[in-house]
């Protein structure tokens, strides 16, 4: 339409912008045409911006928006209309008419330079704050900044810790639990604080009855913490009740180990764990955020160097530590390696094994089962833990009817299938390793056919081999 817009008879012409993300453009259009059937004029445009803006924004993906112009008449009333569909994408939206179109940009322009001074004038007098407040100090001195984030740090402390407490009259009651051992201590400290301060402070001890439910108190030191908290993690023991927190200390690094296993691997958490033990905890320190679980890392480091070296495991690479292997590799007429009589490698897996075509089915296969008795070992523990609790709080009902029956239904079940891992182990199948029953195909068995090996071939582990023939 080109300048006839700026004559008097087009006074009537309103204009609508904005921004629009550049993947809504055609959309907006569409529904522009559509809404307006085809009487507004819309035009797209680049958001060239200045640097400054960019920077001042840093929360807007200006990259990804696009300008937008919509010229369109007023007396058709289609103000409306056109709004809706614009505040619908959820963009800045601006509005104007065409007789005030110079005004309103001269305005906007001026507006423009104000937040720039004074974007300007913030940020010189925030570095001017900081430099009074904050300068650089001494090595025996601090920064009032700090003082300030301590102070309203304390203040938080002590206005949560009222927060507790039930106002009563003129009088703030609480509850508060005191470990047997500080009993003196605390009542120490409540005569320093009522003599010092001039603080009236009343302490009355109340009988423990069964409407107060007794927090757990744990008395840890720095190699305790972290094996509590993975057990907090979970849930918080009762009071008086086993923590399992002090076997966690242990049986965690340990499996960890298991699971773990390579002497290389191992290695470089052992060192990490002896440096993380060793060095100076400066704060700011890598060795100071390291040294709640520096502990852990030092057991997990030492039971996985273990586990590999049972496992004859560096960077799955055979070492012959412990002298020559105990088998007899084939020459070249010979297809099968044999065992050298009476001889049992000293320490773990023989490295013979890492050579031999069913490594990955051997190895796998120790690892797993020893997974396994470790594991029933420590859930059994577990469940044991569970029984203490219930005879020392003298919880009948669940002794009899929770416990016992967890407890033999997973002996019976896995333990006996640990008993059937080991059997297998201490039982000689060389000369025919196809008598050799698979635990999984036993444990079916069990259920399915009455305990009855459904191969031919297969010797069961317990109990006469004759009587299973006979049965039908």
């Amino acid at each position: 339409m080109g300048d006839n817009l700026l004559q008097p008879q087009t006074s009537n012409f309103r204009i609508v912008g904005g921004t629009v993300k550049q993947t809504e453009v055609q959309v907006l259009k569409k529904l522009i045409f559509r809404g307006t059937r085809g009487k507004a004029l819309v035009q797209t445009y680049d958001l060239n911006l200045d640097i400054s803006d960019v920077l001042n924004n840093k929360s807007f993906d200006f990259d990804a928006m696009e300008g937008y112009i919509i010229i369109f008449d007023d007396s058709t009333n289609l103000g409306q209309s056109i709004m809706r569909i614009c505040n619908s994408f959820q963009s800045d939206v601006y509005e104007t008419h065409l007789t005030t179109i110079t005004q309103d940009l001269a305005e906007a322009r001026n507006q423009k330079v104000m937040v720039r001074d004074l974007i300007g004038r913030s940020r010189a007098q925030f570095v001017n704050y900081l430099n009074v407040y904050n300068p650089l100090k001494d090595a025996d001195d601090v920064s009032i900044v700090m003082v300030y984030k301590l102070c309203l740090a304390k203040d938080q402390i002590i206005y949560s810790t009222l927060n507790m407490f039930k106002p009563c009259s003129h009088l703030l009651v609480g509850l508060i639990w005191v470990p047997a051992k500080y009993r003196e201590t605390f009542f120490e400290k409540r005569e320093e604080l009522s003599r010092v301060h001039g603080m009236s402070l009343h302490a009355v001890e109340r009988e423990i009855d069964s409407e107060l439910t007794i927090p757990t108190y744990f008395r840890d030191c720095e190699f305790t913490t972290v094996g509590q908290m993975v057990v907090d993690q979970y849930e918080i023991p009762a009071y008086k009740e086993v923590n399992p927190g002090l076997f966690t200390n242990i049986t965690f690094p340990f499996l960890f180990g298991v699971m773990f296993g390579d002497v290389f691997s191992g290695s470089l958490l052992l060192l990490a764990g002896i440096w993380a033990c060793t060095a100076a905890q400066t704060p700011g320190s890598t060795a100071l955020a390291m040294a709640p679980g520096r502990h852990f890392l030092l057991l997990m480091g030492i039971f996985s160097v273990f586990a590999g070296v049972i496992y004859n495991d560096f960077t799955s690479v055979s070492m012959f530590l412990f002298g020559d292997t105990c088998w007899e590799l084939p020459g070249a007429s010979e297809k099968n390696a044999s065992l050298k009589p009476d001889c049992v490698y000293p320490i773990g897996i023989d490295p013979v094994w890492y050579m031999a075509q069913n490594e990955i089915l051997f190895i796998n296969s120790v690892k797993m089962k020893l997974a396994l008795i470790l594991g029933v070992l420590q859930m059994s523990l577990g469940i044991c833990l569970k029984g203490c609790n219930d005879f020392y709080n003298r919880r009948a009902i669940d002794f009899l009817f929770e416990f016992i029956p967890q407890l033999v239904m997973f002996l019976c079940l896995f333990g006996f299938m640990d008993l059937m891992v080991i059997k297998k182990w201490l039982t000689d199948y060389s000369s025919d390793t196809s008598k050799a029953p698979a635990i999984i195909n036993a444990m079916l068995n069990m259920a399915m056919n009455g305990g009855v090996p459904t191969a031919p071939n297969e010797t069961p582990l317990f109990g006469d081999p004759s009587s299973y023939d006979t049965q039908t």
